[in-house]
């Protein structure tokens, strides 16, 4: 098995977090993320990665959402 393969497996999402939010929310929310070049899926993973590193003190070092950091006015910056 190569590296490569080896990383990809190691790296696989085999979990599901179902939230309840406002489909008019969802469309903004998907709509922005349309606009900005980027998924809704990568910015959540991208909080949740923040958020734990802001109150575990850890990064999630294997997290694909870490690659692209804020631009310094705040904004995410799109995906190249």
């Amino acid at each position: 098995m190569s590296g490569e393969t080896k990383s990809r497996k190691k790296n696989k999402k085999d979990s599901q977090l179902i939230i309840r939010i406002s489909k008019a929310e969802r469309d903004r929310f998907t709509s922005l993320c349309d606009a900005m070049e980027t998924r809704a899926s990568r910015e959540i993973r991208r909080f949740i990665c923040d958020f734990l590193e802001e109150h575990e003190g850890l990064c999630c070092a294997n997290s694909v959402t870490r690659t692209l950091p804020l631009s310094p006015d705040g904004l995410i910056p799109r995906a190249p």
